[in-house]
């Protein structure tokens, strides 16, 4: 299994929202996440295994903290560790302007 965790685009949200009602009782929807993809503090994030869309996370980077505002794992990927990766992955981008992409596994 190989996959990465890259910024959320427009054409992810079809597959955004089926995580998100997998996931909960009250998911956000098609226009909060429009929302959040041009809030100049929002960090939309997916992660991808084997070409899939697995998960996604939503945080704001206000000056040196991080404010995690949504992640979901889809159904099927969860228990594998996810959604700690992506904690771990993005704990230490607070404070720094780039953006980070991750990859696991191997090709």
């Amino acid at each position: 299994m190989t996959g990465q965790i890259r910024a959320m685009e427009v054409y992810d949200i079809p597959r955004v929202l089926e995580i998100e009602k997998e996931s909960f009782t009250n998911p956000w929807s098609e226009q909060s996440f429009l929302m959040e993809l041009e809030n100049p503090i929002s960090q939309m994030l997916v992660l991808e295994t084997d070409g899939q869309i697995a998960g996604i996370i939503c945080y704001w980077m206000v000056l040196d903290e991080i404010h995690l505002l949504n992640i979901a794992i889809a159904g099927e990927e969860r228990g594998k560790g996810y959604a700690r990766f992506f904690a771990a992955c993005h704990a230490g981008t607070c404070g720094r302007k780039r953006k980070y992409i991750c990859r696991f596994g191997s090709a």
